[in-house]
């Protein structure tokens, strides 16, 4: 009695401290059931860098400690509406968080289409991410089975069931850790490449515009990621005229 009563006690002081916290969110959303354990896609072998890269990665967007605007904006106390994706098609519309950057964004395209193909295959037919909802294939590529998911698995044809469920699992949690290892790595290449152009634009235009002198150096010496919205406004401002 007194193991349980310590666990329970645990338990309701670790859902309070997860509860409270904003970069929790994406936690919570997947973990409609808060509960003090182990998760699945920790306890799987890695037989490859990719599968640990991928681990690491997904425990990062679980966590909220990752280098997508909507984690990096927390410490620059950007408004969430202002921490935007700057890499796809739909430039300025859209806030990037876990979700858009592993099944919104238009960089990422053709690594997600090999995912769901991988997935159907190494699955027999039984999971077809296309046709799950949003929600559901987001607690998939964040180490979560959700019931809908589970569900196909459990209703697959006859004629596909020549492999162990459990198998099957492991072998799509593999796919998955892998394309969110692929993923995140492009994404900090882009996110690199951005804050170099940011800081060209700087110094070229550092000798043109004296009158932005102090704002320039000031941009220079700080991470791109702590600039407000109306001194990226003023830099663009500057480099255009």
């Amino acid at each position: 009695m007194v193991k349980e009563a310590v666990h329970t006690r645990a338990q309701q002081l670790w859902i309070k401290e997860v509860n409270s916290q904003p970069s929790l969110r994406t936690y919570r959303l997947i973990n409609t059931q808060l509960q003090l354990q182990l998760q699945d896609y920790l306890c799987q072998p890695e037989l490859s860098k990719d599968d640990v890269r991928g681990r690491i990665q997904m425990t990062k967007l679980r966590v909220g400690n990752n280098n997508l605007k909507i984690s990096q904006g927390r410490i620059s106390r950007t408004p969430i509406e202002h921490r935007l994706c700057v890499n796809c098609d739909n430039l300025m519309d859209e806030v990037e968080d876990e979700q858009h950057v592993l099944q919104k964004c238009s960089v990422f395209k053709d690594q997600r289409q090999v995912l769901f193909r991988q997935v159907s295959n190494v699955s027999q037919g039984a999971i077809d991410l296309c046709v799950f909802s949003d929600a559901s294939v987001l607690c998939l590529l964040l180490g979560v089975w959700p019931k809908e998911v589970q569900d196909g698995l459990d209703h697959r044809p006859r004629s596909s069931r020549n492999m162990a469920k459990k198998d099957i699992k492991r072998q799509v949690m593999r796919q998955v850790k892998w394309f969110v290892g692929r993923v995140m790595r492009r994404h900090r290449v882009l996110d690199e490449q951005m804050k170099q152009r940011r800081v060209e634009v700087v110094f070229v235009g550092f000798d043109s515009h004296p009158h932005l002198s102090r704002l320039l150096l000031q941009v220079a010496l700080v991470p791109v990621a702590q600039l407000s919205v109306d001194e990226e406004l003023m830099l663009m401002m500057g480099s255009q005229q």
